[in-house]
């Protein structure tokens, strides 16, 4: 694989957009080639899926099927975005970055910590739906619950909306994840400060897969 490939991740309102973005403008003006995704979405089909997994209104959906939901459109988003932009160059002189909001890091935090399922069957299986596909670097920005929830504000969508227990079973699978992928490198920052300072750790971690 010729490309980088970085995750951010963390629980709701934990500020990993802002520093996505951020993250974005700084290796852009380093001179490398940015592509950027998100899950679930990224693709005509899984935008489509995402729009049923986030939509309010489908309260009736089971744990199981919201798994494999997510697995579906990440399977779609491998196959048709991820592979084949890290697998060139894109006639960058440095090479080809794709940063991504979210990944199964999420899936295991929400569906197995989250929601209780099966933790080692949601990593087979987002495995395979990642085609064995491993991130360089994945960032987990932690925060309080209380905080983040409160940064998203009133205009939740299904997940958001769950109980405030369910967002802290999510957050504990967030800081579980170095230990339980410790074949990967996952670092976690302290996301409640102000945003330049969690920038700068950031740009740390970054800079150190790219030397």
């Amino acid at each position: 694989m010729k490309g980088k490939f970085i995750v951010f991740e963390g629980i709701e309102g934990c500020g990993k957009t802002t520093q996505k973005n951020l993250v974005n403008s700084y290796l852009t003006e380093k001179g490398y080639n940015i592509f950027e995704v998100r899950e679930p979405g990224g693709t005509r089909i899984s935008e489509h899926i995402r729009d049923i997994l986030l939509n309010p209104a489908y309260t009736e959906m089971s744990s199981r099927a919201e798994l494999f939901l997510y697995e579906a459109a990440r399977a779609q988003l491998v196959s048709e975005v991820l592979q084949p932009n890290l697998l060139v160059n894109l006639n960058s002189s440095k090479g080809t970055i794709g940063i991504m909001d979210r990944c199964y890091h999420a899936t295991i935090a929400y569906q197995g910590f989250g929601r209780g399922l099966d933790i080692g069957l949601i990593i087979k299986a987002s495995r395979y739906a990642m085609d064995n596909l491993i991130p360089n670097l994945t960032i987990i920005y932690d925060v309080p619950v209380e905080v983040g929830l409160e940064r998203k504000g009133k205009d939740l969508d299904r997940m958001e909306q769950e109980d405030t227990s369910f967002h802290e079973r999510v957050r504990k699978g967030y800081l579980e994840l170095p230990k339980l992928l410790f074949d990967e490198e996952i670092f976690v920052i302290d996301s409640n400060r102000k945003v330049e300072e969690v920038f700068e750790d950031t740009k740390e971690c970054i800079d150190e897969i790219l030397i």
